[in-house]
């Protein structure tokens, strides 16, 4: 029991003394009602830096709540838009400018860093940002100049950035006063919204070929699934190129794609390719590699990648 009590007192002892050798504001610092504080503890004042920036985006992220599903419903031609909070953290991780370190202190071999970021100024930048994407954005008479199929991948193109967007705005919301900017930033992101689903409708993809391509048409059926409107076919190719160097086999694919209209004259309104190689110790390896990586890429891209040309 004595020896408990020993082992106790001395780890007492030994956090008394850490903790004095850093002044009160490193473990004191807490956001006011102007400013985001954060303070990052590092082997050097850039890496402490580092570490203070990531606990002002897990504040944004997570106590803010500007992490959000966003649920759409479309009724009688109209988009309604719910916000549905969660503590989830946003994968995200925003840039900041004007950042200011307000206490610096050397201790224990090691440096601890406040930093300060005005809250004004992450409204100012929300309110910049939010602004050039929607002016930036194609408006009505732009997008009707294009085929249905590319009002289709426009939609598709934009709705992958919807969470992003709609985490922004509600950040803002909860930042900023009811301004006239954020009534006009929301009636964009309203009319965004609004035309966004209206194109999704305008044109759907049937993808076609004689096999399964190793389930890549699997993929490309389940991801540019829905749409309706006019239809067009969608035609994928894959083609390998093998060979070996040194005592390695190399495969490279390339999946072609056509995307042609469904009635006559049957035009192929645009074709597009992407290739992926990959080498390991025998042909088979080395194209189940490459199939892999390529339906990761064509996956984690939302399929846009089939729609820009690099």
């Amino acid at each position: 029991m004595r020896v408990l009590s020993s082992l106790f007192l001395l780890l007492t002892l030994s956090f008394q003394v850490v903790a004095q050798s850093w002044p009160d504001w490193v473990l004191l610092t807490k956001s006011d009602s102007e400013y985001f504080k954060a303070v990052g503890i590092a082997s050097n004042e850039k890496a402490a830096v580092t570490l203070a920036l990531a606990d002002i985006n897990a504040l944004l992220q997570s106590n803010i709540n500007s992490s959000t599903h966003v649920v759409s419903q479309k009724k009688n031609n109209l988009v309604s838009t719910e916000f549905r909070q969660s503590i989830q953290l946003d994968s995200r991780s925003r840039k900041f400018s004007n950042i200011k370190i307000e206490n610096k202190h050397y201790a224990n071999g090691k440096v601890a860093v406040q930093i300060d970021l005005s809250k004004q100024d992450v409204i100012d930048s929300l309110i910049a940002e939010l602004s050039s994407f929607f002016k930036t954005n194609k408006n009505v008479e732009q997008l009707s100049l294009l085929d249905d199929w590319q009002q289709r991948v426009w939609s598709m193109q934009q709705k992958s950035q919807l969470h992003n967007i709609a985490a922004d705005m509600l950040l803002l919301k909860v930042l900023s006063q009811e301004t006239s900017e954020l009534s006009s930033l929301q009636q964009d992101f309203n009319h965004w919204q609004q035309l966004m689903t209206d194109l999704a409708d305008k044109a759907r993809f049937e993808v076609q070929s004689p096999d399964s391509l190793f389930g890549l048409v699997e993929l490309l059926s389940s991801q540019l699934s829905g749409g309706q409107g006019t239809t067009y076919w969608l035609q994928p190719e894959l083609i390998e190129h093998k060979g070996r160097k040194g005592n390695k086999y190399y495969s490279q694919l390339r999946l072609s794609i056509k995307v042609m209209e469904s009635s006559p004259p049957f035009r192929i309104v645009y074709s597009n390719s992407i290739k992926h190689q990959q080498r390991a110790n025998s042909f088979i390896s080395a194209k189940k590699l490459a199939l892999n990586e390529l339906i990761e890429l064509i996956r984690n891209s939302d399929n846009f990648i089939l729609f820009t040309h690099n």
